[in-house]
């Protein structure tokens, strides 16, 4: 907040040497000088401002984008909590079933579980991180539309 006010002061501090500039010049009247001076001073002004809205945007598509990515991360994360409960859920049931399995085979059914799973989760995690990745190449439509309008 203390650097918003900064901001502020500093901007009404400009504008008012700009007005100061302009009420000298006419008092003294010398209209060849007023035109070029006030063109000046708007084309700085101008520049300021585009360079201020420049920035702003680019803040704001920034902040729109780790918004996209916090939502998908958490997104993903609760559907990657859902596929291990239901992976754990699923070696639950075979240890509880394995009384007509040798011990072997039930360690050998477990072990391509396990790879199973393990695959499963590779594949979702690269899923997530082409999400977002692809999050992050594209511009947001709706920041597009909001600026273009």
């Amino acid at each position: 907040m203390h650097i918003l006010n900064h901001i502020i002061h500093a901007h009404i501090q400009k504008r008012e040497l700009e007005k100061e500039t302009l009420d000298k010049l006419l008092k003294d009247k010398k209209s060849d000088k007023i035109e070029s001076i006030v063109f000046n001073v708007l084309k700085q002004r101008h520049f300021e401002e585009t360079v201020a809205l420049a920035t702003q945007y680019e803040r704001e598509k920034e902040l729109a984008t780790a918004e996209r990515i916090n939502k998908i991360t958490s997104s993903r994360q609760e559907e990657r909590e859902a596929l291990t409960g239901q992976q754990e859920k699923e070696m639950a049931e075979l240890i509880s079933n394995a009384k007509s399995l040798s011990s072997a085979d039930l360690s050998k059914t477990k072990l391509e579980l396990k790879k199973h799973y393990k695959k499963q989760l590779l594949e979702f995690d690269k899923a997530t991180t082409e999400a977002i990745d692809q999050t992050t190449s594209k511009p947001n439509p709706e920041k597009e539309l909001q600026y273009n309008s």
